[in-house]
């Protein structure tokens, strides 16, 4: 709950909140990517896109450039982030699954 006091929680749920760094992020969990694979996978516009969304994720610690096992400018994510990135979106998953539960995402007018 410190996460949550602290601002923590908030920064980390908004780094991956935007609709294409949950895309980078997931099709770099996928497999290794360059900036040019991540335009083409991600249908982003240009390579200042990628980068304007990939840089909030850098700063996390989230994903990272490595030239030591891939070619200059292949990006991956960070190993020691792997299962907390995959546990966060099986808890997404769980959340939205609405197999046991009455409630709904969309706000009820009254």
């Amino acid at each position: 709950l410190g996460l949550i006091a602290d601002g923590t929680a908030e920064k980390v749920l908004s780094c991956i909140g935007n609709n294409e760094r949950l895309n980078i992020l997931l099709a770099i969990l996928k497999k290794p990517r360059t900036v040019a694979e991540l335009i083409e996978e991600c249908h982003l516009s240009s390579s200042g896109q990628a980068y304007h969304h990939m840089k909030p994720l850098l700063a996390a610690d989230l994903i990272k450039e490595d030239n030591m096992n891939y070619a200059k400018g292949t990006y991956i994510i960070q190993p020691h982030k792997v299962q907390g990135i995959i546990m966060l979106l099986a808890g997404i998953c769980d959340m939205v699954d609405e197999t046991y539960s009455q409630g709904s995402w969309e706000s009820e007018e009254e």
